[in-house]
């Protein structure tokens, strides 16, 4: 019990010194500090009932406080089952395209880990099968703990617990059906404005979006329709209609306020929806922009497709990092691998 209220405590104030919550490591401080939390909440109200060890229960307060843990172990099984039911689903619905393939591609991959492991037996006289097999898991290890590490901190960056008062509101752009704004593109707008409600004065929104190669008219100039005729006056819209992607939405969007405002240091919200809220916080704060995510709602069976792209466009935007850190795991993975491979070296040398 001692033992991990001292874990409670480190852990918190690990937490309350990362101020940047646009970081991978605050949503995985704050799921180890309430992981801690829960148990302490459950070891105290077991011991404040005087709940009789072998008792059922005794034996429901154990399960119960032991099904976070559970979920975590079971996770490669009903993630593998997720991840091929809604890349099923979205093949179905959205089509067969490439960048629908990655949840079920994903899915696949495991099943194939999970049912050939067992039956994978490496000899260890092989030291250089053994290697390349513990440098092969040890990658998949290493993403797939970043992968909950990015999911946890993208929903930190959703939850929020007290209202902020916003300057200028930008809605990132997502594509139209001729003149009209797609489902997806609707709900960023809905949420814009709902946040744009809510503010004791009124604020600017900027709709951002350019015009593809495909399209009539700039996704900008759709999404300002798209808001007025949900009652917004055009006098508080700001469109950008010259941004092809994320990166230049923000560029453009910050490079409006400085415009206005050069002398003004404005906050402002950033709106898309919850699986590309972290990349484009992370965008911001790598530009030097201070800003708060918000998500607008997707169906799910899209949206698990969309957190893996943009996952992996996380991983492009900060491959520097990514590869160091995935070398230094490597050696630390592999280092008796390296130990035995040495030795074994030396030793035919020496022969």
């Amino acid at each position: 019990m001692e033992f991990i209220i001292v874990v409670l405590i480190i852990v918190g104030v690990l937490i309350s010194l990362i101020p940047e919550r646009r970081s991978i490591w605050f949503g995985a401080l704050s799921f180890g500090w309430f992981l801690a939390f829960y148990t302490i909440v459950f070891i105290t109200v077991t011991r404040y009932l005087e709940i009789e060890a072998g008792s059922l229960g005794d034996f429901i307060a154990m399960g119960f406080l032991f099904l976070p843990f559970l979920a975590i172990l079971l996770l490669p099984i009903w993630g593998t089952l997720f991840l091929l039911v809604s890349g099923i689903r979205l093949i179905q619905r959205e089509g067969f395209r490439f960048t629908n393939l990655l949840a079920l591609g994903l899915g696949i991959a495991l099943v194939v880990y999970l049912f050939f492991n067992p039956f994978l037996q490496v000899t260890e006289s092989n030291i250089w099968l053994v290697g390349f097999m513990r440098v092969l898991v040890a990658i998949g290890i290493f993403f797939a703990i970043e992968l909950v590490m990015y999911f946890l901190t993208t929903f930190s960056n959703s939850v929020h617990m007290r209202r902020y008062k916003f300057d200028h509101i930008i809605v990132l752009g997502a594509g139209l059906i001729g003149e009209k704004v797609t489902p997806l593109l609707a709900s960023r707008i809905n949420r814009g404005i709902a946040i744009w409600k809510k503010q004791e004065k009124p604020c600017y929104l900027i709709m951002s979006g350019g015009q593809g190669a495909d399209e009539v008219i700039s996704e900008a100039e759709a999404m300002k329709r798209y808001a007025i005729e949900q009652g917004v006056p055009e006098e508080w819209i700001i469109m950008e209609d010259q941004s092809v992607n994320t990166e230049q939405n923000l560029q453009n969007s910050y490079g409006i306020i400085k415009e206005r405002y050069p002398e003004s240091n404005h906050r402002a919200a950033i709106v898309t929806n919850y699986f590309h809220i972290f990349r484009a916080v992370v965008l911001a704060r790598k530009m030097g922009y201070k800003c708060v995510g918000y998500g607008a709602r997707t169906k799910l069976y899209y949206s698990l497709n969309a957190f893996i792209r943009d996952f992996i466009g996380y991983v492009v935007l900060t491959w520097k990092k990514q590869l160091l850190v995935l070398v230094l795991f490597l050696l630390v993975i592999n280092f008796f691998t390296i130990i035995e491979y040495v030795n074994n070296f030396v030793i035919q040398a020496a022969l």
